[in-house]
């Protein structure tokens, strides 16, 4: 289409114009394709605008959030530090409560054992 080249020289002379104007046209029609394939890229890979400023709005939402909480946060940073290390101290001597009343069952069971076999006459000699 675009290759093909027009002779000229067996037009009269009022149709040369118009053989240059086909030219023109030819030529431009064959861009339309590739124009085409550029929109449908540029539609796929772009966001639209409505959906832009809905992000945008999103964004100054959670930012206006963030400034008013954060002074409320760096008030109480150092409260719920110690929370935690509370908690951390708690969690430690509920360990050492179990530990020690596993030792209580160790030593009860022992007990029991050595108390039933007292009683029934039995000797355990070591």
């Amino acid at each position: 289409m675009a290759s093909e080249v027009i002779s000229t020289t067996d037009a009269p002379g009022w149709a040369i114009g118009l053989f240059e104007r086909v030219a023109e046209i030819k030529v431009k029609v064959d861009v339309i394709p590739e124009l085409q394939r550029k929109v449908e890229e540029l539609q796929r890979t772009t966001v639209p605008m409505r959906e832009h400023e809905d992000l945008l709005r999103r964004q100054e939402t959670l930012w206006n959030t963030y400034q008013q909480v954060m002074p409320e946060w760096d008030q109480r940073k150092p409260q719920i530090d110690q929370m935690w290390e509370e908690r951390a101290e708690l969690r430690g001597g509920i360990k050492a409560i179990r530990v020690g009343m596993a030792i209580l069952v160790v030593v009860q069971i022992a007990l029991t054992i050595w108390l039933a076999l007292r009683t029934s006459g039995a000797r355990i000699t070591f």
